[in-house]
């Protein structure tokens, strides 16, 4: 009772001075209450515990600015006291008496509100509380002028258009591709089979969004010499995205070659956060002759959606620049629409990684910047607890991504992974002969933080972040890996300059 008494006049006497609402919502203000709480006497014993009992300190948030952070005992003496001001309403019942709610509930509803204040996650270096001015964080791991181009500089890449002795072949194999169809089938698959396209369908539709597009070299500029061109593969990926629906489809890519302004068409850069977070990899090519992307989940930290649409981007624009260096003028027979098998192994992960944020980035990356990029994924260590979380997802998502799964059991992981990898290519952990796939704590070489094929494009496109570890070897130089690093380190960090317009090939290749 006595502390009730306290805390009720000093935050009385707070209002006086400090907009109380803002004690949750602005991060700033938490400093000037706990200011004004130390220096004010006639403030209740209770709100002067709230600074005693832990000191403010700072953090850098997502976006670089350094704002205050409450430790747990502060934090929930503060909301304590808040909830005791906020909830102490008084009632009169029938009988005209005053009753007082049970403060036995204030103490839970500001228990749960502080779970849900404080952040439990990895918090930034702190810093000193009196620095008024945000802290910018530092520069990206390149300068501002350098450009990710994901096609070969020495050559134009071609754009590849079904003839018409190819029609009826490209017609079938999208129809194939978009009733998941094509592939390395193992385990249970995740979603019911799909209905097929009428006849005809696909091939008006094609014809239909190259009408509406008109010139390649207006609707994408930078279509064939610094991203992919805009030919069928593009335009196929989209339809089958949309259902073949031309308008929308039309749409779209448009909407991509805004998306790729920003970066002057080249793709997003990788930042060091990202590389060092361990959580993507993309080491190889499966039997198909698909990139691989794998997803550890056990090494994601939610709280930084940024940092992770961004990583997700700079992985799949590797991809991209894997398959237009490796083009050809032909399709390829095994994998026309250049899409990318993805490996989700949640060995080792918790509820600690659960993301829902995350989840709906990428399903959002995959509709818009990214469609159909993706031709299978194998989901290994299906546990319980994940089939409950599958359950939940799976309404979320597209029938054709849940006819993508395949849901692999904890005993079936080795004889999965070594039908859909060569035993060159896989890791001792799945039955192969090939490199390990490390943890970021054991990557000793920028090959390990991204995997072989990532690491290829990044160093071949020098746009390898400042900090990441050393290549394995020179990239083909003729050196070995016990050669000068930092002479090999200066080459590959060496920055590339944007290129000026006059230097750029405008249109698309073909």
């Amino acid at each position: 009772v006595k502390l009730r008494n306290s805390a009720h006049r000093g935050w009385r006497g707070l209002q006086n001075h400090v907009f109380v609402p803002s004690l949750l919502g602005h991060a700033r203000a938490h400093a000037q209450v706990c200011e004004a709480l130390r220096t004010r006497p006639s403030t209740g014993k209770l709100a002067r515990l709230a600074c005693a009992m832990g000191e403010p300190r700072t953090a850098l948030n997502r976006d670089g600015v350094r704002s205050v952070v409450l430790s747990w005992p502060t934090a929930f003496a503060v909301v304590l006291a808040g909830a005791l001001l906020f909830t102490h309403v008084r009632r009169r019942s029938a009988n005209g008496l005053e009753e007082t709610w049970w403060h036995g509930d204030v103490i839970a509803a500001a228990a749960v509100a502080t779970l849900l204040v404080v952040r439990v996650t990895r918090q930034y270096p702190s810093g000193s509380a009196k620095q008024s001015k945000p802290v910018v964080r530092p520069a990206g791991p390149l300068a501002t002028n350098v450009v990710f181009r994901l096609t070969p500089e020495e050559r134009i890449v071609p754009a590849l258009v079904a003839s018409q002795e190819q029609e009826a072949w490209f017609d079938d194999i999208v129809s194939q591709i978009c009733e998941v169809k094509l592939g390395i089938f193992y385990g249970e698959l995740g979603g019911e089979e799909l209905p097929s396209w009428k006849p005809g369908a696909f091939r008006r539709s094609l014809l239909g969004v190259r009408e509406a597009l008109g010139s390649s070299a207006s609707a994408w500029p930078h279509g064939g010499t610094m991203h992919e061109p805009l030919d069928d593969i593009a335009l196929a990926a989209r339809l089958i995205a949309n259902d073949l629906d031309v308008t929308a489809t039309a749409r779209v890519a448009r909407e991509y070659a805004a998306f790729r302004l920003p970066t002057s068409g080249g793709g997003v850069l990788p930042s060091l956060e990202w590389i060092t977070s361990g959580v993507a990899l993309l080491p190889c090519e499966d039997r198909l002759g698909r990139p691989v992307i794998v997803i550890r989940p056990r090494y994601h930290r939610p709280g930084n959606i940024e940092m992770f649409r961004a990583g997700l981007r700079t992985t799949l624009d590797a991809v991209k620049a894997h398959f237009l260096n490796k083009r050809t003028a032909e399709f390829s027979n095994n994998n026309p629409l250049e899409q990318y098998a993805m490996v989700w192994d949640f060995g080792g992960a918790s509820w600690s990684n659960a993301d829902w944020e995350a989840f709906h980035t990428t399903l959002h990356e995959g509709t818009h910047h990214y469609p159909n990029m993706g031709s299978q994924i194998y989901v290994l260590n299906v546990s319980k607890p994940f089939r409950w979380f599958w359950s939940t997802a799976c309404r979320f998502l597209h029938p054709k991504i849940r006819r993508k799964c395949c849901l692999v059991a904890p005993g079936n992981v080795r004889a999965c992974m070594e039908q859909v990898l060569d035993p060159a290519s896989l890791p001792p952990e799945y039955g192969g002969t090939g490199r390990p796939w490390m943890g970021p704590s054991e990557a000793r070489f920028f090959e390990d933080q991204v995997g072989e094929l990532a690491a290829a494009v990044y160093l071949r496109a020098g746009v390898v972040p400042q900090g990441a570890k050393p290549p394995r070897s020179d990239g083909g130089m003729g050196r070995s890996d016990e050669c000068d690093k930092e002479e090999v380190w200066a080459k590959v960090l060496a920055p590339r300059k944007r290129s000026d317009a006059s230097d750029c090939w405008c249109g698309c290749a073909g």
